[in-house]
């Protein structure tokens, strides 16, 4: 193999890999919820707690937080679908 070939192969193999290290966690997206949540920027604290719902449906801890915010909006019948998510998933919440 010759060095520009080599170097292609290398250049290839790090744009594959990319991807999976600029992903965001579940745990990492529900940390930026509740910041957000104390910066009391419910709108955006939600779209964090859903975001980590989507990678992760079973999060209860995400889905209470969200529930939580909506409530704080008076958003009150989603708020009440969060909740009864998160203790399908969690009973203890």
């Amino acid at each position: 193999m010759t060095k520009s070939k080599f170097v292609i192969a290398i250049i290839a193999l790090t744009l594959l890999c990319v991807p999976a290290f600029a992903q965001t966690t579940a745990e990492e997206w529900s940390t930026k919820g509740v910041a957000l949540m104390y910066q009391e920027k419910y709108d955006e604290a939600v779209q964090a707690f859903n975001e980590a719902i989507e990678i992760n449906p079973q999060d209860a801890d995400a889905w209470f937080n969200k529930g939580r915010d909506l409530g704080i909006q008076c958003k009150l019948d989603e708020a009440i679908q969060a909740f009864d998510k998160a203790i399908e998933i969690n009973p203890q919440l």
